[in-house]
């Protein structure tokens, strides 16, 4: 071991038991005990004997307790060396409290629901029940008014227009045979007054003559009227076959594309059930989730907006022959302006209701609730609380109806 180590353990030595009894001042006295000991091992040359006659000989004894003295120096405890000093505490910045003023102005309840634009769909249908002989159109088909879609086979009615309008033709030409003889049976009697007249046959002979020609009149008018009854009973049936002849073909009212289609050739079409459905190209309107007649009638205002843009709307009276969207309301676009509506855009629907004029409100978050509504009244700084009456609320403001004056501060935080 050199002169050199020894030299620095002594004089390491005093400083390092002052700083061991300082730093563990707090620890339990056997701990510090041992470690006292372990350090005079390192000091005397027989331990056992407790005698400081020099360094040890044992080099690991001598660099441990040199290499422990060095660390506890290093170090500082908790007590001995000064403790460094907490950082400067900087003065807090001013909060500025979430406040609104009461105001008077208007409020009102929106509610909103999306939709979409979509054309009318109408439902095509026979009068009559057949088989289809002929479609002409399938599902995404483009047509033109007055195009044919499907034809039935109505052979059947066919014939019986035929034999309706012969019929009809054979009456009128024997009716008008009846009515010729009448009334030459009628103009016969009148020559006969009149010879009977010319030979001074006598008053009662006369009157005979007269009454004669009266009657065969009178036949000849009942005659004529009960054929007018049977002429007209027979055109009629004569327009319904030839209805159903001619609603064997289905026409396209409209232009427009067709959307579905069952019917197929060879199949059966039933009377007055839909086997085409057509989208109008000039009929659109905005279909919606159910809105109420209740919600209707009571709004102070609705309207749509398409595209960013206002259009105004009016609830779709229902027509026979169009589609009907379950569980969905639908109104018709009635002014556009200068917006290009087309199908398939979204729009959203504006119901306007409990519109109220020169109230005072404050914003929602102003009001809270418990038993009672209430707000944080903003006096001289501070927040008090203070009792209001509210009515009509929104997602944004909420009416007071008592409680607070105009210019009133609130606190206004979530």
């Amino acid at each position: 071991m050199s002169s050199s180590v020894k030299d620095a353990y002594e004089s390491l030595r005093p400083a390092f038991r002052r700083h061991f009894h300082a730093g563990f001042s707090c620890k339990e006295p056997k701990g510090r005990k041992t470690f006292l000991r372990f350090l005079d091992f390192g000091l005397t040359e027989n331990p056992a004997a407790g005698h400081r006659t020099g360094v040890s000989k044992c080099p690991r004894v001598l660099a441990a307790a040199l290499a422990a003295a060095l660390l506890l120096l290093t170090l500082s405890g908790c007590g001995g060396k000064k403790a460094p000093l907490a950082p400067e505490l900087l003065e807090p910045k001013g909060v500025t409290l979430d406040t609104a003023e009461v105001r008077r102005g208007s409020i009102q309840t929106v509610t909103a629901y999306e939709g979409l634009v979509l054309p009318a769909v109408r439902e095509l249908s026979f009068t009559v029940s057949g088989v289809m002989t002929e479609v002409n159109v399938c599902t995404g088909s483009r047509v033109r008014a007055g195009q044919e879609l499907a034809r039935l086979d109505v052979s059947r009615y066919t014939a019986a227009l035929e034999s309706l309008e012969s019929y009809l033709a054979y009456a009128e030409e024997n009716e008008a045979i009846i009515e010729r003889e009448q009334e030459i049976q009628i103009e016969l009697a009148r020559l006969e007054l009149a010879e009977k007249r010319s030979a001074g046959a006598g008053r009662n002979t006369l009157r005979l003559a007269e009454l004669k020609i009266e009657e065969q009149e009178n036949s000849l008018a009942e005659t004529r009227a009960l054929w007018e009854l049977d002429r007209a009973e027979q055109v009629s049936s004569i327009e319904e076959m030839r209805a159903i002849v001619d609603s064997s073909v289905l026409l396209a009212p409209c232009d427009g594309t067709i959307v579905s289609c069952t019917a197929a050739d060879g199949s059966y079409a039933m009377e007055n059930m839909g086997v085409i459905w057509l989208a109008e190209d000039a009929e659109l309107y905005l279909s919606v989730a159910a809105v109420s007649a209740a919600v209707l009638s009571e709004a102070d205002e609705v309207y749509a907006t398409v595209a960013g843009k206002r259009v105004e709307v009016t609830p779709r009276a229902y027509e026979e022959g169009y589609l009907v969207r379950p569980g969905m309301s639908a109104f018709d676009v009635t002014d556009v302006g200068e917006t290009p509506v087309e199908s398939g855009m979204v729009a959203v629907l504006f119901v306007i209701s409990d519109r109220v004029e020169d109230t005072l409100t404050v914003p929602s978050s102003a009001v809270h609730f418990d038993y009672s509504s209430y707000v944080y009244k903003v006096v001289d700084g501070v927040q008090v609380r203070q009792n209001v009456q509210v009515g009509v609320a929104n997602d944004a403001e909420v009416q007071i109806l008592s409680g607070l004056q105009e210019g009133d501060v609130v606190y206004a935080g979530t």
